[in-house]
Parts: structure tokens; C-alpha cells; sequence
């Protein structure tokens, strides 16, 4: 609002009428006058209106006017008519009539001068005109640098999420691709995953169990005999070992019998595993290799039946 008004204190200075008029109207508004003007061969011609000719009283009137255009002087502006009269509102061209017909017009006619301040006030006000523009500037450079900030951070923050999203994106392929290629496993060496832990179950089994079964040598079990029924003092120990055979044997396997003992022998494995008591610490493993070497034996028989298939074919 401070930078509106003196916008227009600016332009009435410089001798805009409307500018004039406006500034006028804003000092008389409390006395409910209303002015109006216009710059005749160098004259500034103010017509003053009211509703009551007590409002216009000249003395009043007058200094207040030459107070208001003192303090703005208007460039060019170095005498002022003021003509007053009650409110008429449908003459625009007043000028004219009041001329044309001044003693019916008018209340009454008053003219001063505007008296011109010394050079030291001028060069203060035209200081402090320069220091509230130069404000106003610094005002609109600092606003508009400020939204330049907030813009080239907002596009960092957009830039910076789209990159963590395309890393993150292609951290998440990269991590899926070795998943994949390493869960891509050949059907010749079936069951190989579990083999080395197989092995550590072994060595743990042959540790906890202190008996004649567990201090013997490896059983090797041969194609011809996949299924040994002799009695199993451990079987969670046992089912290991012909796990770890079936998964050596697996690796050199090529024809149907040979796949179908190795589905068989995988499946003797689950059923050890499946007859280790609850009881036995290694319980919760071995239900878990049951599962596993299950499987084994399912994927053995489709390995046999493919290369049934490649024969007959």
C-alpha cells in the first residue's frame, strides 16, 4: 500500500492530472469534498464539489489545497484556480460552463501560487524519492532472486530423486540378474546346492554321534544297490552319505536306469531324514532335507523320462 501511494505522489509530481486528482481526493475525503482538474495554459483549474456549501468554506478549503500541492508540486504547475460549487453530477465539460457562466456556477473563486521549496529541501526530497525507489528495487532483486533459489532447488530435489530412483532401479536388475544366472542349475547335477552343507551336516552328525556307525568309513553305495534295508542306527547320518553319492553320481549319469536309481536313491535319502525322531537336536534340518531330497528325486525321474524321450525320438 506505502509503495502504491507513493507511486502516485511520483506521477502527480511529474504532473499527471490524474494522478492530482486522486492524491487530492484522498486529503479531502474526510470532509466529504470532492475535486476535480484540469491544466489550462499553465494554470492548474481545481473544481471543488460538496452536498453542502458549508463543507466548502474557503479559508479551510484553500490552505488545505495549497498544503496537498505544496508538499507534491506538480512540474509545470505555478498557479492554482479553485472553483467550488454543489455536487452536479451530469456536466463533464465544467470548465466550459463555469466560463461560459461563472456567477451561476459557482459559490465561490480563490487563486494562490505554489511556492517552490529552496534547493537544499529539494534535494532532500528528491534523496529520499531515490533511496524508497532504490529500497523497492533491492525489495523486487531480492524476491525474485529468492524465488530463483527455491526454483533451481526445487529442481535439484526432482533431478536428485530421479537419479535414486534409476540407481535403485537398476541396483534391483543387477541384483535379479545374478538371482537369476544363479539360480539356473543343470539337471545333471541335481541336489549339488545342498551337497556342501550335506558335508557339514556329516561332520556335525559324526561329532555328536559317539557310536560304532559314526566312526566307520563312508558308505559307498554302488548303482546296483540303491536302496540298502540293512538296519540304521543314525539315520540322519546315513541319509547325508547317500546324499553326498547321489549327487557325485549324478554328475556322470546318462541313461534312464542310471537317472531312475538316483531318483530312487533320493528318495531313500527323505525317507532316513523323515525317521529321525523329534527328540534328536538335528530334528528341524532333517524335516527340512526331507523336503529337499524329495524333490531331488522328482527332478531325477523327469531327467530320465527326457532321455527316454531323446531315445525313442
Amino acid at each position: 500500500m506505502v509503495q502504491t501511494l507513493d507511486n502516485i505522489t511520483m506521477q502527480a509530481r511529474r504532473g499527471s492530472v490524474a494522478a492530482i486528482i486522486q492524491v487530492l481526493n484522498d486529503a479531502l475525503a474526510e470532509s466529504d469534498v470532492r475535486a476535480r482538474a484540469v491544466v489550462a495554459q499553465g494554470v492548474l483549474q481545481l473544481l471543488c464539489e460538496a452536498d453542502n456549501p458549508r463543507k466548502l468554506e474557503q479559508t479551510h478549503l484553500v490552505e488545505e489545497l495549497r498544503t496537498v500541492l505544496e508538499r507534491i508540486r506538480p512540474r509545470y504547475v505555478r498557479r492554482v484556480r479553485v472553483n467550488t460549487r454543489l455536487v452536479s453530477e451530469h456536466q463533464l465539460l465544467w470548465l466550459d460552463e463555469i466560463e461560459r457562466d461563472p456567477d451561476s456556477q459557482l459559490l465561490w473563486t480563490a487563486e494562490f501560487a505554489i511556492s517552490r521549496p529552496n534547493w537544499l529541501q529539494q534535494f532532500r526530497e528528491l534523496w529520499r524519492l531515490r533511496e524508497n525507489g532504490r529500497k523497492r528495487s533491492g525489495a523486487v532483486l531480492a524476491d525474485t532472486a529468492q524465488r530463483e533459489r527455491q526454483k533451481r532447488r526445487m529442481w535439484q530435489s526432482i533431478v536428485g530423486l530421479g537419479g535414486l530412483g534409476l540407481f535403485v532401479c537398476l541396483l534391483g536388475w543387477a541384483v535379479y540378474g545374478s538371482l537369476g544366472s544363479g539360480g539356473v542349475r543343470q539337471l545333471g547335477a541335481i541336489g549339488s546346492s545342498s551337497a556342501s552343507s550335506d558335508g557339514d551336516l556329516l561332520t556335525s552328525s559324526t561329532s555328536l554321534q559317539d557310536t560304532p556307525t559314526s566312526q566307520s568309513a563312508p558308505v559307498s553305495t554302488p548303482l546296483a544297490d540303491p536302496l540298502p534295508q540293512s538296519p540304521v542306527s543314525d539315520p540322519f547320518a546315513q541319509a547325508v552319505r547317500l546324499a553326498e553319492q547321489s549327487v557325485e553320481d549324478g554328475k556322470s549319469a546318462t541313461t534312464v536306469s542310471e537317472w531312475m536309481e538316483l531318483a530312487a536313491r533320493w528318495q531313500r535319502a527323505s525317507e532316513l531324514m523323515e525317521s529321525v525322531p523329534p527328540e534328536d537336536e538335528r530334528y528341524a534340518i532333517a524335516q527340512d532335507r526331507t523336503t529337499v531330497y524329495l524333490q531331488n528325486s522328482v527332478d531325477s525321474r523327469k531327467q530320465a523320462e527326457l532321455v527316454r524321450l531323446e531315445e525313442g525320438g
